[in-house]
């Protein structure tokens, strides 16, 4: 229930909930880790940019503009496409 009334206060005031594309951001640097972003956390970045993306297009005055989470969903597919190809490169020898 409080958090209803915190939602509610938030509308009012005019802030926007990024809280999807924050933490899909904040996943989609840790790219540097080998394994686990291709396993683990750049899907992770990009399911909740998409899910930020889908809230954002359905509340645009709750979830804000769609730039932010279009720009980190770019970002971490643009990093698990350049993971992929250097861990393929690591594996042949060619890196």
């Amino acid at each position: 229930m409080i958090k209803e009334l915190n939602n509610m206060e938030n509308l009012k005031q005019g802030k926007k909930n990024y809280t999807y594309a924050w933490v899909a951001l904040i996943l989609s640097l840790f790219f540097w880790i080998p394994i686990l972003n291709i396993v683990l956390f750049l899907p992770s970045a990009i399911y909740l940019s998409i899910k930020q993306i889908r809230l954002a297009r359905k509340e645009p005055e709750k979830y804000g503009k769609l730039i932010f989470p279009v720009l980190v969903l770019a970002h971490s597919s643009f990093s698990i496409i350049i993971s992929i190809i250097i861990l393929f490169l690591s594996t042949t020898g060619r890196f």
